[in-house]
């Protein structure tokens, strides 16, 4: 997540999984896809692939 302070960081490290997201704010973003492609999706937190592959 990205701290509410200033940073030099690049961005790709501040990069969380989905369902790191999907717990603290208790809303699923993905409710429609199946559960094996959503669970995939959500753990993954390389933000260069293609998870839904």
């Amino acid at each position: 997540m990205v701290p509410a302070v200033d940073s030099n960081k690049p961005l790709y490290e501040f990069v969380v999984p989905i369902d790191e997201i999907d717990k603290m704010t208790g809303i699923d973003f993905f409710p429609s896809l199946n559960d094996k492609i959503d669970n995939n999706l959500e753990k993954s937190s390389d933000y260069k692939s293609s998870s839904l592959n």
